[in-house]
């Protein structure tokens, strides 16, 4: 056995996978860029990078009207402690504060939300539906937890999102107010609750549930200044109709 392990075979193999290992956990923390770029067509970049991929930092930015325009400051830990037991722990940090922490494992994931702020705007372009490209700008506030997560994205948990001033630049003297989405994960997936607080130019009350395949259905009631609901009811013709009352209802 011991001259086994002295052989020159077991020796190369344990040298080669020591310098892979070397390798991947300095990899510069830049190698996230590229990964970022490819991803998002490059509409999203990592800029001002430092550290390595494991722990770094950087300023998110997204290209907008031919330039690249700050978004948020973001830092990363990659924690080991727990390697032990199949687990693998990331700290995520936005704009100095502790916004996400991760646990990962071969059967699932885990996600901890202590309360990540950041600008909506970036985040709503990302998406490919048409509706994302009206302007949308405000703040995002995530809280909660999902636990249990399996690579199916099946979950439990709750979620919170506050959405502070928001607005939409489509609209003439676009401030509609701060809506919240509260989240339930479970068996049968992802069910999403729309309020408001009351005092908003336009009131939302509706229920969301995404299904598999990044599908949705959902029901949404606005009402509030007639002027905004009726420029709402025009931009969504396809998918809503206004009753004698001057609410609209938003079905698909």
């Amino acid at each position: 056995m011991r001259r086994l392990l002295r052989s020159p075979l077991i020796l190369t193999l344990w040298f080669t996978v020591m310098l892979l290992a070397f390798a991947v956990v300095g990899a510069p923390a830049f190698v996230l860029d590229d990964a970022l770029a490819q991803a998002s067509d490059g509409r999203i970049r990592l800029s001002a990078s430092s550290g390595t991929l494991w722990r770094g930092a950087g300023l998110l930015v997204e290209r907008e009207g031919g330039r690249y325009r700050p978004w948020i400051d973001i830092a990363w830990r990659v924690d080991f402690g727990e390697l032990w037991r199949g687990r693998l722990g990331l700290a995520l940090t936005i704009d100095g504060e502790l916004a996400t922490q991760l646990t990962v494992a071969p059967d699932g994931f885990g996600i901890d939300l202590p309360g990540a702020s950041l600008p909506l705007a970036p985040l709503v372009r990302i998406l490919p539906h048409p509706t994302a490209r009206l302007g949308w700008n405000g703040r995002l506030h995530a809280s909660g937890e999902l636990v249990h997560c399996t690579w199916h994205i099946t979950c439990e948990g709750r979620l919170r999102l506050d959405i502070d001033a928001l607005s939409l630049s489509v609209l003439p003297d676009a401030q509609l107010g701060r809506y919240r989405l509260d989240a339930s994960t479970g068996a049968d997936g992802l069910q999403l609750t729309l309020t408001d607080d009351g005092n908003n130019r336009l009131t939302a009350r509706g229920a969301i549930k995404v299904l598999t395949a990044g599908r949705s259905k959902g029901e949404i009631t606005l009402s509030g200044e007639q002027d905004l609901v009726r420029q709402i009811s025009a931009m969504t013709s396809d998918i809503s109709k206004i009753t004698p009352e001057g609410t609209l209802g938003i079905d698909w």
